[in-house]
Protein backbone atom coordinates (compact mmCIF):
# COMPACT_ATOMS: atom_id res chain seq x y z
CA UNK A 1 0.00 0.00 0.00
CA UNK A 2 1.56 3.17 -1.07
CA UNK A 3 -0.76 5.65 -0.74
CA UNK A 4 -0.49 8.32 1.57
CA UNK A 5 -2.88 7.60 4.94
CA UNK A 6 -5.06 10.04 6.37
CA UNK A 7 -5.09 11.43 9.90
CA UNK A 8 -8.23 9.40 10.70
CA UNK A 9 -7.13 6.77 9.28
CA UNK A 10 -3.78 7.03 11.77
CA UNK A 11 -6.05 8.19 14.84
CA UNK A 12 -8.09 4.52 14.70
CA UNK A 13 -6.88 1.63 16.69
CA UNK A 14 -5.23 -1.18 14.81
CA UNK A 15 -4.59 0.57 11.00
CA UNK A 16 -1.12 -0.64 11.43
CA UNK A 17 -0.05 1.48 8.39
CA UNK A 18 3.05 2.15 6.94
CA UNK A 19 4.81 5.88 7.19
CA UNK A 20 6.42 7.37 3.94
CA UNK A 21 8.38 10.14 5.54
CA UNK A 22 9.57 12.41 7.99
CA UNK A 23 6.73 14.83 7.00
CA UNK A 24 4.12 12.25 7.63
CA UNK A 25 5.93 11.10 10.79
CA UNK A 26 5.63 14.45 12.59
CA UNK A 27 2.07 14.96 11.51
CA UNK A 28 1.55 12.17 13.54
CA UNK A 29 3.19 12.83 16.09
CA UNK A 30 2.21 16.49 16.52
CA UNK A 31 -1.31 14.57 17.17
CA UNK A 32 -0.49 12.70 19.89
CA UNK A 33 -2.36 15.06 22.22
CA UNK A 34 -0.41 13.90 25.46
CA UNK A 35 2.59 15.01 27.00
CA UNK A 36 5.23 13.12 26.07
CA UNK A 37 8.63 13.56 27.42
CA UNK A 38 10.48 10.29 26.48
CA UNK A 39 11.03 7.82 23.54
CA UNK A 40 11.20 4.05 25.04
CA UNK A 41 13.61 1.71 22.41
CA UNK A 42 12.70 -1.80 22.28
CA UNK A 43 13.38 -5.04 20.52
CA UNK A 44 10.81 -7.86 19.49
CA UNK A 45 12.08 -10.81 20.67
CA UNK A 46 12.29 -12.87 16.83
CA UNK A 47 14.77 -14.27 15.06
CA UNK A 48 16.55 -13.32 11.43
CA UNK A 49 14.12 -14.87 9.46
CA UNK A 50 10.95 -12.96 10.83
CA UNK A 51 10.93 -10.80 7.36
CA UNK A 52 7.06 -10.95 7.73
CA UNK A 53 6.86 -9.65 11.16
CA UNK A 54 4.89 -6.04 11.65
CA UNK A 55 2.78 -4.68 14.09
CA UNK A 56 -0.41 -6.38 12.98
CA UNK A 57 1.76 -9.85 13.43
CA UNK A 58 3.11 -8.23 16.97
CA UNK A 59 -0.67 -7.91 17.62
CA UNK A 60 -1.65 -11.19 16.81
CA UNK A 61 1.11 -12.75 18.78
CA UNK A 62 0.12 -10.90 22.12
CA UNK A 63 -3.41 -11.33 21.77
CA UNK A 64 -2.56 -15.33 21.16
CA UNK A 65 -0.26 -15.23 24.39
CA UNK A 66 -3.34 -13.78 26.33
CA UNK A 67 -1.10 -10.13 26.75
CA UNK A 68 -3.57 -8.04 25.44
CA UNK A 69 -2.90 -6.01 21.97
CA UNK A 70 0.87 -5.02 21.11
CA UNK A 71 2.27 -2.12 23.29
CA UNK A 72 4.49 0.02 20.40
CA UNK A 73 3.55 3.12 19.16
CA UNK A 74 5.77 2.61 16.00
CA UNK A 75 7.36 -0.66 15.12
CA UNK A 76 10.58 -1.04 13.03
CA UNK A 77 10.38 -4.06 10.12
CA UNK A 78 12.78 -6.07 9.08
CA UNK A 79 12.49 -4.07 5.41
CA UNK A 80 13.06 -1.01 7.33
CA UNK A 81 9.01 -0.01 6.99
CA UNK A 82 8.02 1.73 9.90
CA UNK A 83 4.67 1.04 10.97
CA UNK A 84 2.10 2.52 13.50
CA UNK A 85 1.07 0.05 16.03
CA UNK A 86 -1.25 1.05 19.28
CA UNK A 87 -2.01 4.55 18.80
CA UNK A 88 -0.02 7.20 20.01
CA UNK A 89 -2.65 9.08 21.55
CA UNK A 90 -2.92 6.35 23.98
CA UNK A 91 -0.32 5.15 26.78
CA UNK A 92 0.61 1.82 26.22
CA UNK A 93 2.28 -0.91 28.46
CA UNK A 94 5.66 -1.27 26.59
CA UNK A 95 7.34 -0.59 29.45
CA UNK A 96 6.87 -0.17 33.72
CA UNK A 97 3.97 1.34 34.85
CA UNK A 98 5.46 4.64 36.15
CA UNK A 99 7.24 5.32 33.31
CA UNK A 100 3.89 4.87 30.69
CA UNK A 101 1.91 8.27 30.90
CA UNK A 102 5.03 10.50 29.37
CA UNK A 103 6.48 8.15 26.80
CA UNK A 104 6.13 6.45 23.20
CA UNK A 105 7.56 3.60 21.99
CA UNK A 106 9.51 2.36 19.08
CA UNK A 107 10.11 -1.55 18.48
CA UNK A 108 12.66 -3.22 16.31
CA UNK A 109 11.26 -6.55 14.85
CA UNK A 110 15.04 -7.89 16.11
CA UNK A 111 16.60 -9.64 19.09
CA UNK A 112 18.59 -13.08 18.09
CA UNK A 113 20.65 -12.76 14.27
CA UNK A 114 20.34 -16.50 13.56
CA UNK A 115 17.01 -18.26 12.78
CA UNK A 116 15.23 -20.53 15.87
CA UNK A 117 17.50 -22.88 16.71
CA UNK A 118 16.34 -26.81 15.92
CA UNK A 119 17.32 -27.85 19.45
CA UNK A 120 14.81 -26.13 21.41
CA UNK A 121 17.10 -23.50 22.62
CA UNK A 122 16.37 -19.86 22.69
CA UNK A 123 19.77 -18.68 20.66
CA UNK A 124 21.44 -15.61 21.91
CA UNK A 125 20.27 -12.09 21.91
CA UNK A 126 22.46 -9.93 19.49
CA UNK A 127 22.70 -6.28 18.02
CA UNK A 128 23.68 -8.12 15.28
CA UNK A 129 20.14 -8.60 15.15
CA UNK A 130 19.12 -5.30 14.06
CA UNK A 131 20.36 -4.47 10.41
CA UNK A 132 21.16 -1.56 8.20
CA UNK A 133 17.36 -1.15 6.68
CA UNK A 134 16.07 -0.74 10.58
CA UNK A 135 18.63 1.48 11.55
CA UNK A 136 18.18 3.95 8.60
CA UNK A 137 14.37 4.35 9.51
CA UNK A 138 15.03 4.63 13.36
CA UNK A 139 17.13 7.56 12.30
CA UNK A 140 14.22 8.97 10.95
CA UNK A 141 12.00 8.43 13.59
CA UNK A 142 14.57 10.18 16.20
CA UNK A 143 15.00 13.02 13.28
CA UNK A 144 10.47 13.40 13.26
CA UNK A 145 10.95 13.14 17.24
CA UNK A 146 13.46 16.05 17.92
CA UNK A 147 11.50 17.88 15.18
CA UNK A 148 8.35 17.61 17.26
CA UNK A 149 9.48 17.18 20.74
CA UNK A 150 13.38 19.34 20.72
CA UNK A 151 13.56 19.05 24.08
CA UNK A 152 12.71 15.55 24.79
CA UNK A 153 14.76 12.63 25.91
CA UNK A 154 14.96 8.89 24.22
CA UNK A 155 16.24 5.94 26.59
CA UNK A 156 16.77 1.80 25.49
CA UNK A 157 14.42 0.00 27.86
CA UNK A 158 17.71 -1.19 29.36
CA UNK A 159 18.13 2.32 30.85
CA UNK A 160 14.67 2.35 32.75
CA UNK A 161 16.13 -1.50 34.55
CA UNK A 162 19.56 -1.19 35.61
CA UNK A 163 20.60 -3.72 33.23
CA UNK A 164 17.69 -5.74 34.18
CA UNK A 165 16.63 -6.06 30.13
CA UNK A 166 19.19 -5.98 27.26
CA UNK A 167 16.75 -4.54 24.49
CA UNK A 168 17.30 -2.98 22.71
CA UNK A 169 20.93 -4.16 22.53
CA UNK A 170 22.45 -0.95 22.78
CA UNK A 171 23.13 2.14 24.30
CA UNK A 172 20.45 4.15 22.95
CA UNK A 173 22.18 7.65 25.26
CA UNK A 174 25.42 7.02 23.61
CA UNK A 175 23.55 6.95 20.31
CA UNK A 176 21.83 9.91 20.68
CA UNK A 177 25.03 11.87 21.88
CA UNK A 178 26.70 10.76 18.73
CA UNK A 179 23.87 10.64 16.15
CA UNK A 180 22.38 14.09 17.34
CA UNK A 181 23.92 15.85 19.40
CA UNK A 182 21.31 15.05 22.25
CA UNK A 183 21.45 14.91 25.51
CA UNK A 184 18.72 13.35 27.98
CA UNK A 185 17.86 15.43 31.14
CA UNK A 186 15.87 12.79 33.11
CA UNK A 187 17.54 10.12 35.18
CA UNK A 188 14.71 7.41 35.04
CA UNK A 189 16.33 5.08 37.62
CA UNK A 190 16.57 8.06 40.24
CA UNK A 191 13.83 10.34 39.43
CA UNK A 192 11.75 6.95 39.37
CA UNK A 193 9.41 8.71 36.55
CA UNK A 194 9.81 10.30 32.91
CA UNK A 195 9.54 14.16 33.60
CA UNK A 196 7.08 16.57 33.15
CA UNK A 197 8.76 19.77 30.28
CA UNK A 198 8.10 21.65 32.98
CA UNK A 199 10.37 19.64 35.47
CA UNK A 200 12.99 19.24 32.45
CA UNK A 201 13.03 22.66 31.73
CA UNK A 202 13.45 23.81 35.73
CA UNK A 203 16.19 20.82 35.75
CA UNK A 204 18.39 22.05 32.70
CA UNK A 205 18.31 26.04 34.74
CA UNK A 206 19.00 24.50 37.77
CA UNK A 207 22.06 22.28 35.70
CA UNK A 208 23.42 25.49 33.83
CA UNK A 209 23.48 27.59 37.20
CA UNK A 210 25.47 24.79 38.93
CA UNK A 211 27.79 25.04 35.99
CA UNK A 212 27.96 28.43 35.88
CA UNK A 213 28.36 28.97 39.73
CA UNK A 214 31.29 26.24 39.36
CA UNK A 215 33.02 28.42 36.98
CA UNK A 216 33.43 31.85 39.17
Amino acid sequence: DKRNVTSEELNQPKTFSTMRSKDQLVKYMQSCGRQVTALVVHWSGHYSDAYNIGAAEIDREYTAQGFGEQPYHFVIKKNGDIQIGISIKLQSAHTYERFRPRSVSVCFVAGYNETEPSDGSEGKLTLNSINRNQIVSFDEILNAWYTTFPGADAFGQNDLDDGESVSPGFDVRDYIFNKMSKQNTCEPTVDNKFLTSEEMVQRNYDDALTQKIGLL
